[in-house]
């Protein structure tokens, strides 16, 4: 790992400054009380869970995913527009991800990148889980990681507002400059027993094209999005507990397709041929089933999620048909608590299996000018993948030791090519308590996947000529290490969690970018080796009034042992960051925060690409809640206008690299009866 660049040392400076105005605070920490306040988890590994109160996303005035995982600097939502976003995991594009909601996959992107990460209204988050490593329950597909989100339910709205039953209605509207949007949500909730809670949420956000540091408009990054959730929660019946929801999340808007500035730069103002923007939408629809059941014995905690997920992209006024998949999916397991000759030990078992079909055009082969015309006959490709799995958690005074184990039967359609097989996947991970406060922990883990990153829409290019390079397809596979040590201080409110990490992907099943034509001899195959290196350094303080998170992230990305740029759908160099964040409750009606967000310059980049600038970002917020029922909410982030483009956006030697927006007043009002 290379790490002695001015830039990063400026990091390195930037973190020991943050350090001592911690252990500053320490010293001048008020007699205030605490302000004790009910938690979201937006957490990692069972080694750094951070807690974030669970005003998190109405303090920092947050419309859109995006802005969620801000204080998360292993994490990178970059991209520009809201078509072109990615989300990266220590430089794992999210296409190597198993993310979910409620429980449901995401499922692949339908084109490009349209109908990846990002079907889901901030406000509605309840818990986001974040691992950074693969681990047998991770589920299906896991390569990079996992992010499972939770959706609040109607008891958490209750409570949130004061109240133990009865039913009530939160209602909120906001404001954000940079796009000039306009956001509006209302949530209607009540128990219709003492253990059945409903909810119904609707929400709307209309945005123009926003405005970079520059002042330059991104013209094709306007549109709108609407969510719907409707979601019943049966909780602590006797031993039961019971969630079904049904959601949708629709975004539309005037954006490019195709070709240069689709994904990676500015359009032109007079646009032509494939770089013009068209009007497209995008709709995701889930249905989610959870049980969960957990009697009083230590011999079953058992769970169980079925969903059925719809995404589809179309393209209104035009001649493509939509480019859809449907998936339905269950996963089953139970955890098991006895005492082994002494030895105090967790056991689960479990399985996990999903069906993909995904549905798009074949290439029209007499308009192959036109790309990618997907007018041609009606084609469907079906991926499946069963797990089965167990992992056994055992306590030896000082030293837990997690070992698990996970078979992955794969099945995945790639037209007159199927790749059909199984796959073993250990994980392993060792915790041992040097003293009451400090901790190592070491661990290893592997996982496998047959169903590819290949867009939807790319399928339509299969033909009966296609064949896979040197005519053999693999499994894609990871391996991933990690080592650290974490401290928790018995006598001060403090926090330090310090690990190294690298994690390795190989055969990445890809196809070859050829424009318009089809697929023929060598259009699939598995891509070279990728390797990230980096470690994680997080300190979290707490006292009185004031608390305060520093987190670091440093990283080295290369593919087939080069440094990488960004390659679509698999990794990016998210760049060397640093967050700061520090908050004052002032008092119960009113909180103030700022963050500072670091990243250094992009020096390790390919041949023929220009290095980047880094960048810091000042951040803004307060909070005002006159009474109970009311909230006023102001955050401005990017307080000083820096123009500056996220490491992981595409780049382009015609368009360039798109720039992130500028300065952005945010404003909202809630207001719960």
């Amino acid at each position: 790992m290379r790490i002695i660049s001015s830039c990063k040392k400026s990091v390195l400076y930037l973190a020991v400054l943050a350090a001592s105005s911690s252990v500053h605070a320490a010293s001048t920490q008020s007699t205030s009380s605490a302000i004790v306040l009910e938690s979201i988890l937006i957490k990692a590994d069972s080694t750094d869970e951070t807690p974030i109160n669970n005003e998190l996303l109405q303090e920092r005035v947050i419309f859109d995913m995006k802005n969620v995982f801000r204080l998360k600097p292993e994490i990178t939502l970059g991209g520009g527009s809201r078509n072109a976003q990615r989300v990266y995991l220590n430089g794992v594009e999210g296409s190597n991800l198993n993310i979910t909601i409620d429980g449901a996959r995401n499922g692949r992107n339908l084109h490009q990148h349209r109908g990846g990460f990002g079907g889901l209204n901030p406000d509605l988050l309840k818990q986001v889980d974040i691992h950074s490593t693969s681990g047998v329950t991770s589920g299906p597909g896991a390569l990079g990681g996992s992010i499972h989100m939770t959706s609040v339910d109607a008891q958490d709205l209750l409570q949130r507002s004061g109240k133990v039953d009865g039913i009530g209605a939160r209602i909120k509207t906001g404001y954000s400059s940079v796009d000039n949007g306009k956001h509006g949500n209302i949530s209607l909730y009540g128990m219709a027993s003492d253990q059945l809670g409903l909810l119904a949420h609707i929400s709307a956000d209309n945005r123009g094209d926003y405005e970079t540091g520059s002042g330059r408009s991104v013209i094709g990054s306007a549109g709108q999005d609407r969510d719907y959730l409707f979601k019943l929660s049966l909780l602590d019946a006797g031993n039961h507990s019971v969630r079904a929801a049904v959601s949708r999340n629709h975004n539309e808007g005037l954006y490019a397709r195709g070709s240069h500035g689709s994904d990676m730069g500015y359009l032109p103002e007079l646009q032509t041929g494939p770089s013009s923007r068209v009007r497209q939408e995008t709709e995701q629809d889930r249905m989610t089933l959870e049980y969960h059941w957990n009697p009083a014995n230590n011999a079953a905690d058992f769970r169980a999620n079925l969903y059925r997920t719809e995404n589809t992209l179309r393209y209104p006024g035009s001649a493509i048909e939509d480019i859809r998949t449907e998936e339905i999916g269950l996963s089953i397991n139970n955890t098991s608590h006895f005492n082994f000759t002494s030895l105090d030990t967790a056991l689960t078992l479990g399985m996990d299996w999903f069906e993909e079909t995904a549905y798009t055009n074949a290439l029209n082969m007499g308009n192959t000018l036109v790309w990618p015309d997907l007018t041609g006959q009606a084609v469907e490709y079906k991926s499946e993948n069963l797990g089965i799995y167990m992992e056994s958690i055992t306590d030896f005074g000082p030293l837990t030791t997690t070992v698990g184990l996970r078979l992955d039967h794969y099945d995945s359609d790639y037209g007159p090519i199927q790749l059909k097989g199984s796959k073993v996947s250990p994980a392993l991970r060792f915790d041992y308590a040097l003293t009451n406060e400090f901790n190592l922990f070491a661990g290893y883990s592997e996982a496998a996947r047959g169903s590819g990153i290949i867009p939807v829409g790319f399928l339509g290019r299969l033909n009966q000529t296609t064949t896979a390079a040197n005519n053999q397809l693999k499994a894609e596979t990871s391996k991933q290490h990690e080592i650290g040590i974490r401290y928790v201080s018995e006598n001060w409110p403090l926090t330090l969690h310090l690990k190294a990490f690298d994690t390795r992907l190989d055969n990445n099943i890809q196809t070859i970018g050829q424009g318009s034509a089809p697929l023929g001899t060598a259009g699939i195959f598995n891509s070279d080796r990728l390797d990230i290196e980096g470690w994680q350094f997080n300190a979290e303080w707490t006292a009185g009034f004031y608390s305060t998170n520093f987190a670091l992230n440093i990283i080295d990305v290369n593919y087939n042992q080069f440094p990488s740029g960004g390659i679509r759908r698999m990794t990016a160099p998210t760049g060397d960051s640093l967050v700061w964040d520090n908050r004052w409750q002032l008092s119960e009606q009113w909180l103030v925060g700022y963050t500072l967000e670091l990243v250094a310059d992009l020096e390790d980049v390919p041949a023929g690409e220009p290095e980047r600038d880094g960048y810091h970002i000042h951040s803004l917020r307060t909070q005002w809640k006159p009474n109970p029922d009311l909230e006023f909410g102001l955050a401005i982030d990017n307080l000083f206008n820096k123009r500056y483009a996220n490491h992981t956006s595409l780049y382009s030697a015609v368009t360039g690299i798109v720039d992130e927006p500028g300065r952005d007043i945010r404003l909202s009002l809630t207001y719960t009866f």
